[in-house]
C-alpha cells in the first residue's frame, strides 16, 4: 500500500506541512491502531490533546518504523 509512510523524508515533510491537525490525527490513526491521537483519547490518557507539533513528532516515530 502506497501511503505517506513509504515516501522519502523530502516529500513527506513537504506533505506534512500541508496537513491540517485533524488530518494528522486521521492519518496516524489508522497506521497505528494502538496509538493515542484522538482528542478523546489524548485527554483521557495525558490531559489535554495532543498539539499539531506533537503529532508531527508521533509521525515522524512512526515513520521510521515503517
Amino acid at each position: 500500500m502506497n501511503t505517506i509512510f513509504n515516501l522519502p523524508a523530502s516529500q513527506a515533510a513537504a506533505i506534512l506541512n500541508t496537513l491540517s491537525r485533524e488530518d494528522l490525527i486521521d492519518i496516524l490513526s489508522k497506521n497505528d491502531f494502538n496509538g493515542v491521537y484522538s482528542d478523546a483519547d489524548s485527554i483521557r490518557e495525558f490531559g489535554s490533546p495532543a498539539t499539531r507539533d506533537e503529532l508531527v513528532e508521533s509521525f515522524w516515530r512512526c515513520w521510521d518504523e515503517e
